[in-house]
């Protein structure tokens, strides 16, 4: 921490930064602001403004005083009557006011709208609201009584008597009497007893609600619900033969254990074909789509080769595709070989990648090196040169 002195008001602080000069940052605004001496017309007090504000007073009290007594009529601000309450304020010559506050600009336009009342008939001004529908209170009350009064004739389901109600109400008795006798005749038939399937206890059962209901309880439910749990078995996967647990429900056509099996099960690319076709044509001992720890192949040579195929697009060639601008899809398969390759050369295999490229241009040079790999390891003397 370092000792400095304020350039503007001259006080000692205590600052961790090097280039600091201004104990508060209103010291350092002030220090760049220009100010302007004035004179007040009224007391004739002088006084500091910034060259930003534009204002010729000392204090508010020297506005209230009338304008005739200034000489310089033009500069300062006048004084004027509002149009709707008649007070006086203070506004400035630029700007043409009439009205004191927005309330008095308000009340003057609803004052220029003209309605008819709707039970005497009479001329009025909305001074508040727009939606008034009468001139006074009385006329309110009146209005308001008429539109309580239209009730309609309704029967009692009961009784049979007619009583009165109103629109908006719903109701089907005259009286709390005949709603409890509805209840106990009418209402009744919705509701049933059942027995418990496993308490063996009756219970109300309310038929529209729930009609298939076979338990007292929720305890009584869960009972229920973990006998009448489905069973199920263990199944093969199609592709890999990993065992998995599926219920007879869940049990449609073939069963896999991952969605990776399920694409790869459906068959080959045509690259991957082309390439199965070659190594059958040429009698070369081979497996398709073999697990190797972690990692799925496309094919293995006895006995430590492995063959990769490929494509121009998910795997990203070079050729083809910038490795700086890949979608996601690319980038993820591109780390994902990476991570391939690393591994299977630990465990000790030889990892040839044949891309779609050179398998449709031409299979013999793409696939010479892994034949003379081949035969090196099995049999040295047929050597393709």
């Amino acid at each position: 921490m370092a000792i400095k002195i304020c350039l503007y008001c001259g006080k000692e602080f205590e600052t961790c930064y090097g280039k600091q000069k201004f104990c508060q940052y209103s010291c350092f605004v002030i220090s760049k602001t220009t100010f302007i001496e004035k004179t007040c017309p009224l007391s004739q007090t002088i006084f500091s403004l910034p060259t930003s504000r534009v204002w010729d007073f000392f204090s508010v009290k020297c506005l209230k005083i009338p304008y005739k007594t200034f000489p310089d009529k033009t500069k300062l601000p006048l004084i004027k009557n509002c149009i709707e309450c008649k007070r006086e304020f203070i506004y400035h010559p630029r700007v043409t006011y009439n009205f004191c506050s927005s309330k008095c600009q308000k009340k003057n336009k609803l004052r220029n709208i003209t309605k008819k009342c709707l039970i005497c008939g009479k001329t009025f001004h909305p001074n508040t609201r727009k939606d008034r529908q009468t001139c006074s209170q009385e006329c309110r009350y009146k209005l308001v009584s008429k539109t309580r009064s239209k009730q309609y004739k309704y029967k009692c389901i009961t009784c049979g008597k007619i009583f009165d109600l109103h629109p908006k109400q719903h109701r089907k008795t005259c009286s709390d009497k005949c709603l409890t006798q509805w209840k106990k005749t009418y209402s009744l038939k919705q509701y049933e007893t059942k027995i418990c399937v496993i308490c063996n206890k009756s219970f109300i059962l309310n038929a529209k609600v729930r009609p298939d209901k076979q338990t007292c309880s929720p305890k009584c439910w869960r009972i229920l619900a973990n006998q009448q749990r489905k069973k199920g078995q263990y199944y093969s996967c199609a592709f890999c033969g990993t065992l998995v647990y599926r219920t007879d429900s869940r049990k449609k056509g073939t069963i896999f254990c991952n969605r990776y099996c399920a694409i790869r099960y459906k068959g080959l690319t045509m690259p991957e074909k082309i390439v199965k076709q070659y190594l059958e044509k040429n009698a070369i001992p081979f497996n398709s789509q073999v697990s190797i720890g972690r990692f799925i192949v496309d094919y293995t040579i006895p006995p430590n080769l492995v063959i990769e195929v490929q494509g121009t697009y998910w795997h990203a060639d070079k050729r083809r595709y910038n490795r700086k601008q890949l979608g996601k899809r690319q980038q993820e398969a591109v780390s994902k070989d990476k991570r391939k390759i690393l591994y299977l050369t630990e465990k000790g295999y030889y990892v040839f990648l044949v891309w779609e490229l050179d398998i449709k241009s031409d299979i013999k040079k793409a696939m010479s090196t892994i034949i003379n790999k081949f035969y090196e390891l099995n049999n040295p003397q047929l050597l393709l040169f």
